[in-house]
Parts: C-alpha cells; structure tokens; sequence
C-alpha cells in the first residue's frame, strides 16, 4: 500500500463543518499531527478559544480518529501546542499535537501515512509539491488527495516561504514537500495580491515543536465511525 502525503481533516462548528489537510511529522524521534490554526477555527487564527470547534477529525480508513482541542470543563485549556503572536489574541496559523503514548491512534495514523521528518534545515530550491485535500466536505470528490507544483520557492522572512504554487482552500495545513521527499513546510494560504502561496517552513516547525511538552494527556478517539 502507498502510503499518503497528508491527512484530510474535519471540525464541526455551530455554523459549519470545516475541512483542511494535516500531517504526520517526527521532529527529534518525537511524533506530531500537524494542521493549519485556522482550520477548526474557519476564520483568522486567535487564541479566544471558545470560537474553536471541540475536536479535530483526522480520516483514517472507514474510521477516524479524533483529537480533543481542549480540556472538559470551564477553562478549555488546549491539548494542543500553538505559537502566540506579539500581542494578545492573534497566534500563528499552526497547531500541532503529541503522538507520544498514543500507541492506537498512531499505529491507525501510519498505516495510511507519511511520517515526514521535520529537518532543523534544509536549502530552498526550485521545486516543491503541496500535497492536500481541497474541496467540499460531503461532497462525493472529497476526500481525494491532490498535489499541486510549483517553483520560485523563496524566503519573505526567517518564518515565511513564499512560493509559485496553485493551492487553494482545503490544502491548508497541508504539507509542503520537496522533489526528494525534504519537507519543506506546511502551507497556510495565499498572498493574493501577489498570488503566492505561504508556507511555514519545516526550520520554523522544528524550532517551536521539538521542545514542547503537553500540559494534559490528550484526548484521542481512534478508528471510530465517522
């Protein structure tokens, strides 16, 4: 069996069922699940939890397996690390969580999936592939997975990529993958004023993850009916 790129992903809202595209990342031996902020969320990432969906559901097989994004109770901690932003309310638009320990929901999450090793560094080159799961849910073409090349891969800044890559919505959270497997980042969105699409880079991913230890045991429904 081919083992596939990325993950495809759902979260209920009052308002919404909101898809997107994660991915299995091993940084320093440890094992994650990686997605975009702003996919169980709909809207601009932020750290007012209480506009989040209650859990993440990542397809595995005829199951699932779902990861809790909070804490029972009043506060609504979350299970999952994230990068605040410089003032409060805006975080970054990337969430990860703990595989470690989780030995049903990992064993049902590799079985279907690359496990991409997040490199400390890596050289930019001409070309890269976003690997994701654009469309509608519930519609009878999602979830397929679909890549998408592109070239002109370049830094904005230490925490930006930019590159020439046609990915629209659903590809979010999406791996980013270079012509000999490197991961490269994972993708967020577009520029559109200069149709460009934005990835964090795996340097990025690697530096605010590989340290991070979760505060609560996490939440993990596995292989369950969707």
């Amino acid at each position: 069996m081919t083992l596939l790129q990325a993950i495809p992903v759902y979260a209920h809202t009052a308002e919404a069922t909101l898809i997107g595209s994660a991915f299995l990342a091993e940084v320093d031996g440890r094992p994650f699940v990686l997605t975009a902020a702003h996919v169980p969320l709909g809207e601009h990432p932020t750290s007012d939890w209480s506009r989040y969906a209650a859990r993440l559901n990542l397809m595995a097989g005829d199951g699932r397996v779902g990861l809790d994004l909070f804490t029972s109770g009043e506060l609504r901690e979350p299970l999952f690390g994230f990068l605040p932003g410089p003032v409060p309310g805006p975080i970054a638009d990337i969430l990860w969580w703990s595989l470690e320990g989780q030995g049903a929901a990992l064993e049902a999450l590799r079985a279907m999936y690359v496990m991409h090793v997040v490199p400390p560094s890596f050289a930019t080159s001409g070309f890269a592939a976003v690997h994701g799961y654009p469309g509608s849910a519930g519609t009878e073409n999602w979830p397929t997975l679909r890549s998408s090349v592109g070239w002109s891969l370049s830094f904005d800044s230490p925490e930006m990529l930019t590159a020439q890559i046609d990915a629209g919505a659903g590809f979010s959270g999406g791996p980013v993958v270079a012509g000999d497997g490197t991961l490269i980042g994972m993708l967020i969105g577009r520029d559109d004023e200069r149709d460009l699409a934005q990835i964090v880079p795996s340097t990025v991913i690697h530096a605010v993850v590989r340290d991070w230890q979760p505060r609560y045991r996490l939440g993990i429904i596995a292989n369950s009916p969707n």
